[in-house]
């Protein structure tokens, strides 16, 4: 099992235990009704969840395993080797053609909450409850201006600006998570996702490769 597996895993169990605390006494629970605000607060007892070092630590060593064996090809390459097809690379870049100049600015008012609420989760530092959203891996906007989001591992969502609703279109695909967004220029319709999320962080997600919308 990966690591995106284990975080994913660990989500759900963490969801099913905030859930089973709001009909069960001496358990975490959200947002006090009528408190006017998105902090936590815990109930007496509450403990947070116990840290299975051993565990983590064999699952760590599977995830390295995962990646070598789809990163280092069949010919591994020496810190040598890679440190010259680098400057090779770098030498390459300084002959292309210069970035084209910079347009016009895009967003240029005042940026305002769209949603949806946060969710109450406990952090992995103190084991308190704290609220938090969804991370957001990518961005896309078509020349209509209907906005593609992309999330870490929420799959993709259009916004529509009439009803201010976000709509999700990749429950039924074989990747949920997300970390670019591309429309093609040649056609407005065609979209690209890169699945996969590399954030660099504790919970980073595997992808399932480039998938293709033709229909926006």
């Amino acid at each position: 099992m990966g690591k995106g597996a284990l975080r994913w895993l660990s989500a759900s169990l963490l969801s099913v235990a905030i859930f089973a605390a709001a009909i069960g006494p001496g358990f975490a629970v959200g947002v006090q009704p009528g408190s006017g605000g998105d902090t936590p607060t815990l109930r007496p007892g509450a403990q947070p969840l116990e840290q299975n070092d051993d565990l983590e630590s064999q699952l760590l060593l599977q995830d390295q395993a995962f990646i070598a064996s789809r990163t280092a090809g069949d010919h591994q390459l020496s810190i040598q080797q890679a440190g010259a097809l680098r400057s090779t690379a770098a030498d390459a870049a300084k002959g292309l053609k210069k970035a084209p100049a910079p347009g016009p600015t895009t967003f240029t008012g005042v940026w305002s909450a769209i949603g949806p609420n946060p969710i109450v989760q406990i952090a992995r530092s103190d084991g308190a409850a704290i609220a938090v959203s969804g991370r957001i891996g990518a961005l896309a906007i078509r020349k209509s201006g209907q906005m593609i989001l992309g999330a870490a591992q929420g799959g993709i969502w259009l916004f529509d600006p009439v009803t201010g609703n976000w709509t999700n279109q990749t429950d039924n695909l074989p990747s949920l998570s997300t970390g670019a967004l591309a429309v093609a220029p040649s056609n407005d319709l065609i979209v690209y996702d890169g699945t996969g999320e590399g954030a660099l962080s504790g919970d980073s997600y595997y992808g399932n490769g480039i998938l293709k919308s033709t229909d926006g």
